[in-house]
Order: C-alpha cells, then sequence, then structure tokens
C-alpha cells in the first residue's frame, strides 16, 4: 500500500536521542512502500537544546520540519501542533526517547486499506511505577467507559481525515486514548498491532509520575462528561 504518511514525534528534553531516533525513523520509512513522507519533530518547549537540535537536523535533512513551542505544554498539544502541521494523508507518531521503533509501527500500514485507524498494544517492559499507575488509570477507564484499554501504548496509525473529524483537544497523555475511543464512539474501523517497548536511550520518562496521573484522570472525566 503506497501512501502520503506524516509521522510525528514529539520530544521534551531529548536533545541526547533525538538524533538517533531521527536517523532510525528515516530508515524505516524508506524500507517501506511509502510514496512521499515527511518528519515532523515538535519540540515542547524542552531546556536541553532539544529545540536547536531539532532545528539543524530540519535544515541539514529536507523532508524533516521542527517546530517548537516556547513552554512545556504536555504530549497531547505536542501531538496535536504535529498533526495540525502534518501533509500526509496518513499520520502516526513516535516519542522522541527511542522506546518505540517505527519499523514495528509501519507494520501496522497495509492494514490502512480497510481501517481507520490501527491502534497498537503494547509487551515489554513491566516496571512497577509504572504498572501501578497505568491499572488506577485503566480501572477507572473500565468504570467510566466499560472500554479496556490495559494493553494500549498511545501509538497508532491514522487517516488524517479521521484526526480532522475528531477534533482532539487534550493536552496531556490523555489524548492517546481520547482518539481511540472517539473512533470507537464514530464506528470507525479500528485495527491492532503489537509493539515492544525498548530501553530508553537516555534519560527518564516524563509520564510515570503521580502528577501526571492526577492531570490524566481531571483530563478522562473531563471528556466523559463533556465538561
Amino acid at each position: 500500500m503506497s501512501v502520503c504518511l506524516s509521522v510525528v514525534i514529539p520530544a521534551y528534553n531529548e536533545c541526547a536521542n533525538i538524533g538517533r531516533v531521527i536517523e532510525d525513523a528515516r530508515k524505516s520509512i524508506e524500507s517501506r512502500d511509502v510514496q512521499t513522507y515527511e518528519i515532523i519533530l515538535v519540540d515542547d518547549g524542552s531546556s536541553d537544546g532539544t529545540g536547536e537540535a531539532a532545528g539543524k537536523i530540519s535544515r541539514d535533512i529536507s523532508n524533516v520540519r521542527a517546530v517548537s513551542h516556547d513552554r512545556n505544554r504536555g504530549l497531547g498539544a505536542a501531538l496535536r501542533t504535529g498533526f495540525d502541521n502534518a501533509i500526509g494523508d496518513i499520520i502516526t507518531w513516535i516519542p522522541g526517547d527511542g522506546q518505540f521503533d517505527l519499523g514495528d509501527v509501519l507494520d501496522g500500514l497495509p492494514q490502512m486499506a480497510t481501517k481507520d485507524i490501527v491502534v497498537a498494544l503494547r509487551q515489554g517492559r513491566n516496571e512497577l511505577t509504572r504498572s501501578f499507575i497505568s491499572s488506577c488509570y485503566h480501572g477507572l477507564i473500565r468504570i467510566l467507559f466499560q472500554f479496556e484499554a490495559r494493553d494500549m501504548c498511545g501509538i497508532y496509525i491514522i487517516k488524517r481525515s479521521v484526526l480532522q473529524e475528531i477534533r482532539p483537544r487534550s493536552n496531556d497523555i490523555f489524548l492517546n486514548l481520547e482518539i481511540p475511543l472517539s473512533c470507537v464512539r464514530r464506528k470507525k474501523a479500528v485495527g491492532t498491532i503489537v509493539l515492544q517497548i525498548k530501553p530508553r536511550l537516555s534519560g527518564v520518562s516524563k509520564v510515570a509520575n503521580l502528577h501526571t496521573l492526577l492531570r490524566n484522570i481531571l483530563e478522562l472525566v473531563k471528556y466523559r462528561f463533556g465538561l
């Protein structure tokens, strides 16, 4: 399936990782049946030089573009910025920390011939803190939506036209549940793939903490009750 593909890569304080992530992403895309592609780097208000590194990469590589936030706004806001700037018919994303292989994500591309969205399910590392936070969050999702999100890792491939219809609004990591939930509610055709999580190339997780959990519970409740 030959497609016009946009890959969004949000990054917050990932200066040590971003160059390698871009290099690996380009190799993965160019080994696929992709007609044209672009990579959109979104620096989410980093303080470690990620924005400068992204800008240099975009100047050196013609099909890489860089966008920067003036402050840290959250993963959802970074993704929405990337999605708003994307021009491909098909859009996907990976984080800038190197924990997901874009080549594995692109294994779901053939399904897009018949699906509106392909959602990635998670396999791999099982950290205690992350597992506890995920269990609390997913338990609340089951209560509010009768929807099983336990194995979803937040990565997906989606048609740009579907994203434009959904118009997601979350600024936090909840965006990555908001989008599949909205597709299910609109009876879109949903496919799945399984991804392995790799160790971070460098740095620490930005999401495995109580503060992020509480912010996303608030987003979850606001979405459920239309607030």
